[in-house]
């Protein structure tokens, strides 16, 4: 039998906790007042998103659009894509919610009332399992790391570097990726060629850990030992997937995957394996939801 390794994550283990594997939803918090309704009909070009809530602007009301009931439950357990399993209903209707949240309301309350939201409204009923699926080691590479401690070097200055970034409106540099300030830690642009760009100031290699896992859709666990604090920039071709693909002699990067970037420009390295992967499976929830 082929060797299995538990991917861990905290998170996901104090939610598992926090709902006592139970499949019932804490109500431990809640909305001062939430209205949630279906969205309209649209003709395919619309705006899907929330806004506000504690950490924000504006931490005392949370706006959704055309918000699915996947979408809520990947942010209110603080899990990936890849760990929710559910009709896919559930991930085609749209709704609007309006709700008020308390002054001083943390993150971890804001992520139950989410969760007191689905179970109050649309009767929310789910399981947790486990689910064998591929994933990744994050390793130093042969050779060693290339990482630049934060500090060790001089910051750049960045008075001349635009500071429009993340998605759409990052000016290119000479090599054509998209320019992000050191102002942005964190952030990850994309031009209109593919080319993508990442940068993160004074990051554990634990969180860029976190970023790979959610640019490549599946587990990637920090193994590197590394515990210090980094400065992190990676250049790639984003859609380029996992498979190594060589460029042309005129554009050595053209074809440049994430997995190529990490090791050729941070000295670590993405190795295959499969593990158990905490799994949030829905079993039943109400379409129309119950009234304001």
């Amino acid at each position: 039998m082929a060797k299995v390794t538990v991917f861990s994550g905290a998170a996901v283990l104090a939610v598992l906790v926090a709902v006592g594997l139970s499949g019932q939803t804490s109500t431990g918090a809640t909305f001062d007042a939430a209205t949630v309704k279906p969205s309209p009909p649209n003709d395919g070009h619309y705006v899907r998103g929330c806004k506000g809530g504690p950490g924000t602007g504006d931490p005392t009301l949370w706006r959704c659009s055309n918000a699915t009931i996947a979408m809520l439950a990947v942010q209110s357990y603080a899990i990936r894509r890849y760990q929710l399993s559910a009709p896919d209903w559930m991930f085609s209707e749209n709704y609007e919610i309006e709700a008020r949240v308390a002054q001083n309301t943390t993150k971890d309350q804001f992520r139950e009332m989410i969760r007191d939201l689905l179970n109050v409204r649309f009767k929310l009923q789910f399981h947790w399992s486990k689910k064998e699926m591929a994933g990744y080691d994050l390793v130093v590479a042969k050779g060693g790391a290339k990482l630049k401690e934060s500090g060790e070097h001089a910051p750049e200055d960045s008075k001349d570097v635009p500071r429009a970034y993340g998605g759409n409106g990052a000016a290119d540099d000479a090599s054509g990726y998209p320019n992000i300030p050191r102002s942005c830690s964190g952030c990850m642009a994309v031009n209109a060629g593919g080319k993508a760009r990442y940068r993160a100031v004074n990051a554990f290699v634990k969180d860029f850990a976190s970023f790979l896992d959610a640019q490549l859709g599946l587990p990637v666990t920090d193994v590197t030992g590394l515990l210090g604090r980094y400065d992190i920039a990676l250049s790639w071709t984003s859609g380029g997937g996992i498979s190594p693909r060589a460029g042309s002699e005129s554009d050595p990067d053209a074809g440049l995957t994430i997995e190529s970037a990490v090791q050729q420009q941070l000295g670590l390295k993405l190795v295959p394996r499969k593990g158990l992967v905490d799994v949030l499976i829905i079993d039943k929830a109400e379409k129309k939801p119950v009234g304001n």
